[in-house]
């Protein structure tokens, strides 16, 4: 039976529970009145009102069937249209409720029209006042049903509007991973052609198996599941072995990771942009040696991470504001974690550049 009412349509679900609740409700209080009232053997109306009862959820469902082309209607024109038709279904079970209880047999507790305290009212008048009071007991229905189908509605468009914004996240994940700057693949394979072209057949090999290294692990992630601190400054290291291929000596790395800031879960390839900035615009115009150095560590609940190089300093994308790289960083991170998490970028106070970052790790943010 559970499993059929679960395999019904969710306006019929909310119809069926709403009429169950109704007069299963009426029918409990009703009797119980009747018990605690002056009624001479009030079991003997039992069964006739049980016969009403079912009656009215009868003419009720038949309300619901006929009003359901209304449900893509707005709630106003499906409330006027239920508090019309609930007119009809009170003249109805009036109708229904005299023929029980005074025309089918009456009972003597009740009397008949024209006999003692009914004398002078007759039939149509009773069925009247009736339905009066019964229009009242039907819009009470159809106003709790139309909020029970109200509510699963809105349920309903906070679950898609939820799953909206999972996937609107994703894709903006999936956008901001794959913005990577192209310049740095012309540039290796610039250098491997120019190797080539030198004899330098063993340098450009190993650069090559760089390369194949880096970009089948960085473009094989999900860029929605977090990675290890360690396992992402692991990446960057094979992109610089690829850079200290085309720069040599001009190139120098310091990498300083405390161990519990290693273990801390970061959105994959973050580092790339900033280092690849760091390499464009540090490395590559200077004539003597720059160092890139990378540091992280924990302070209480928050992972913070340090990239900075000794270069000729601003370099001309970020004089009026961040570049594309590191505004993709910075999206990225508050993608992931929320207004929470601090981006800054900007000249070092002994020259070079500076970018500094930081964020609760454990903090996932859902929106």
């Amino acid at each position: 039976m559970n499993l059929k009412f679960q395999n019904l349509q969710p306006d019929a679900r909310a119809a069926l529970f709403s009429i169950t609740f109704f007069w299963a409700f009426y029918f409990a209080i009703t009797t119980l009145r009747s018990f605690v009232s002056d009624y001479p053997d009030p079991m003997l109306m039992i069964p006739r009102r049980a016969g009403v009862v079912l009656v009215g959820a009868a003419i009720t469902w038949i309300i619901f069937l006929v009003l359901r082309p209304f449900e893509k209607q707005t709630l106003s024109v499906r409330m006027a249209a239920h508090f019309l038709a609930a007119i009809p279904a009170a003249a109805a079970y009036g109708a229904v409720n005299h023929f029980f209880f005074y025309i089918l047999s009456p009972l003597p507790m009740l009397g008949e029209p024209g006999e003692g305290k009914m004398k002078g009212i007759n039939a149509a008048h009773m069925i009247l006042e009736s339905a009066i009071s019964w229009y009242w007991f039907f819009s009470a229905w159809a106003a709790f049903y139309l909020a029970l189908r109200y509510a699963a509605e809105v349920r309903t468009a906070e679950r898609r509007a939820a799953a909206w914004r999972t996937e609107a996240q994703s894709a903006q994940l999936r956008a901001l991973r794959y913005q990577v700057n192209p310049h740095f693949l012309f540039n290796t394979l610039n250098s491997i052609s120019t190797m080539i072209l030198k004899k330098r057949n063993v340098e450009a090999e190993q650069m090559v198996l760089n390369l194949s290294t880096f970009l089948r692990t960085s473009l094989s992630g999900d860029p929605e599941t977090l990675v290890p601190l360690s396992e992402e400054v692991e990446q960057q290291r094979l992109y610089l072995d690829v850079e200290r291929v085309r720069f040599r000596d001009r190139l120098n790395v310091e990498i300083n990771v405390a161990p519990d800031a290693g273990r801390s879960f970061v959105p994959p390839m973050i580092l790339q942009p900033i280092i690849e900035n760091a390499v464009k615009y540090a490395v590559s115009p200077a004539k003597t040696r720059v160092t890139i150095r990378l540091k992280a560590l924990r302070v209480g609940d928050r992972l913070h991470i340090r990239i900075a190089d000794d270069g000729p300093g601003v370099p001309p994308p970020f004089e009026s504001g961040l570049g594309t790289g590191l505004a993709n960083v910075r999206d990225r991170i508050r993608t992931h974690f929320g207004n929470d998490a601090t981006f800054s970028a900007g000249p070092g106070e002994n020259g070079g550049f500076v970018v500094d970052m930081s964020w609760i790790p454990g903090r996932r943010y859902v929106p």
